[in-house]
Formats: C-alpha cells, sequence, structure tokens
C-alpha cells in the first residue's frame, strides 16, 4: 500500500487554499484584523463548501495568495507566501506523482506536511491528513523547550553576521549566503542535544536494571489469580524496556559520531537539519522585529 494516494495530495491542495481563506483573509466584521476582505472578493461562499474548486475558484484564489502579506491572529503570525508555497510544492507533487518512487513521494510529502503543521493552520475536511499533521505536532511538542533554544541560536547567529558583515538585500540571500556556516552551529547544537539524551537514557536504563535485579530477587507473590502468567508478563516488560533503551543509547552513541546526526536519528532530532534552508527561511519570516535588524529595509520609489 502506497504511502500516500493522488486524491489525498488533491485533497490536501484543498485543505491548503481552505487555511488560506481561514486564515490570511478575514470576515467584514473582524475590524482588528488587517487583512483582505473576503466579503468584498467574494470568497465567503468557498468555506462553506464541501467540494473541491472550480477552476475558476482556484485561479481566483492563487492571484490573491500570490501576493506577499502576512495577517496577525491569536497572538500569530500568518503568512500569505507559506500558503503559496506549500501549495505550489504541493501541485507540482501531484504532476510529477507517476514519475517519482514511492520513497521519494513519501519523503516530499511528509517535508510539506511537516511545514504546514509549524504553520498552525486547521485541517477541516480530511481525517487522514488530520490525523498526519496531529502526528507531527505532537511530535514537536515534545521537542518544544529545545526547538525554542534551537530557534534562538538560528536567530542569534542571524543577527551577529549582519552586525559583522552588514544587512541582507533580501532572505533568500540572507540564509543562502551563511547556511555553510549556520549548519555547523546548529550540527554543534544537535550534537550537545545528543550527549544530554544520551546521559538520560542511559541514567534510565541503570534504573530499570536495578528495579529488574530487584524484582528478580524478590519476585511478588500472589494470593489468587494466575502467578506465573502475571510474573512471566511483568518480567518479559522488563525486559523489553531495558533491550528498547539499550537500542536508543547505541543509536544515540552512533548519531554522536557521525558528520550529520540527522541521517540516522531523523525526526528524533529537534528542527531535523534536514529541513533546511526553506524552514529556517519560513521560521524568519515569522519574525518581523529579527528582519528588521538583518535585512535592508525596503524603500518605495
Amino acid at each position: 500500500m502506497v504511502y500516500v494516494e493522488v486524491d489525498e495530495l488533491g485533497m490536501f491542495a484543498f485543505e491548503v487554499c481552505q487555511g488560506f481563506l481561514s486564515y490570511c483573509t478575514k470576515h467584514s466584521t473582524e475590524y482588528d484584523v488587517d487583512a483582505p476582505d473576503r466579503d468584498a472578493l467574494n470568497f465567503t461562499y468557498i468555506l462553506e463548501l464541501n467540494r473541491n474548486f472550480t477552476e475558476d475558484e482556484f485561479h481566483k484564489i492563487f492571484q490573491i495568495m500570490k501576493f506577499p502579506f502576512t495577517v496577525e491572529r491569536f497572538g500569530l503570525t500568518y503568512s500569505s507566501h507559506d500558503f503559496m508555497q506549500t501549495l505550489v510544492q504541493t501541485l507540482e507533487l501531484i504532476d510529477h506523482y507517476d514519475e517519482l518512487t514511492e520513497k521519494e513521494l513519501k519523503t516530499e510529502y511528509q517535508r510539506i506536511l511537516h511545514k504546514y503543521a509549524m504553520m498552525n493552520a486547521d485541517i477541516q475536511y480530511s481525517k487522514k491528513i488530520y490525523t498526519r499533521i496531529r502526528g507531527i505536532r505532537g511530535a514537536h511538542k515534545r521537542y518544544s523547550n529545545v526547538l525554542y533554544k534551537k530557534h534562538q541560536v538560528i536567530f542569534e547567529f542571524m543577527r551577529n553576521k549582519a552586525k559583522e558583515q552588514g544587512k541582507w538585500a533580501n532572505l533568500n540571500v540572507a540564509v543562502e549566503s551563511v547556511l555553510p556556516q549556520l549548519d555547523i552551529e546548529l550540527k554543534k547544537f544537535d550534537k550537545d542535544w545528543i550527549i544530554l539524551k544520551m546521559a538520560e537514557k542511559t541514567k534510565e536504563l541503570e534504573q530499570i536494571e536495578q528495579e529488574f535485579e530487584k524484582y528478580k530477587a524478590h519476585p511478588p507473590h500472589y494470593k489468587l489469580g494466575s502467578p506465573k502468567t502475571i510474573t512471566a508478563t511483568r518480567h518479559e516488560t522488563y525486559i523489553g524496556k531495558i533491550r528498547a533503551l539499550k537500542v536508543e543509547c547505541r543509536d544515540l552513541d552512533r548519531a554522536l559520531e557521525m558528520d550529520d546526526p540527522s541521517l540516522l536519528l531523523k525526526k528524533q532530532l529537534p528542527f531535523n537539519t534536514a529541513y533546511q534552508p526553506e524552514v529556517i527561511k519560513n521560521l524568519l519570516r515569522k519574525e518581523p522585529s529579527l528582519l528588521n535588524e538583518i535585512l535592508i529595509k525596503q524603500t518605495e520609489n
């Protein structure tokens, strides 16, 4: 069974368009939101559709999406560029669906989903896509504290570079020009994270092994039920936990010796460097104050 069918990709494109309308346009009564008015654009009825868009509807949405602007909602920043980029990448994946291997399709679709999950837009129609996005966000939440620290490394690096060599003309130039150096800093962060994680897992393994030894030395006594079955089950539980922790420690140790630990640990790493450079650009776009510090202000003629 393939990881993703072309119908799901089409549904995801529909979700992205609906997300754009929900977050980057506004109802005429939303006076405190600075965004295109969907009532004036005659987009309101589209949000109520349970069918895919017609070609004219899709074209109209895409034309608005092409204009770069941001919208503040609920303390979050939504970018028309993010929605457009996600949509374009999804449509390209649909166009090349028959040319790609299953592995290539899965890798690219997961990359697109990961980006969309970080955009904080809801999935409204597809339960399957909703489940995928929820899983990505769940993993992200588990690493949120570490992610924050890693983001700060990126922000501070960009600030320092702008101070050293001057501001950049645009974000693409900024990220592309420093990516090799930034990549070194992020991998150093990854190595430090691995060392901490390995210490945690090693300590956890030692504790479980000690518990298991005590359990074997003083097995519980049962008056009722099936003591042999219960004891065997608990015995296997300890063995399973110990085996899993040993595998984790082994992988962390191997990753520590690698130049790029993300090749082995993949999604276990917070802000996996495999998603560069687009994820870094998208992250920076959501920091307008930082952009003012690192980019040359464009003046209107």
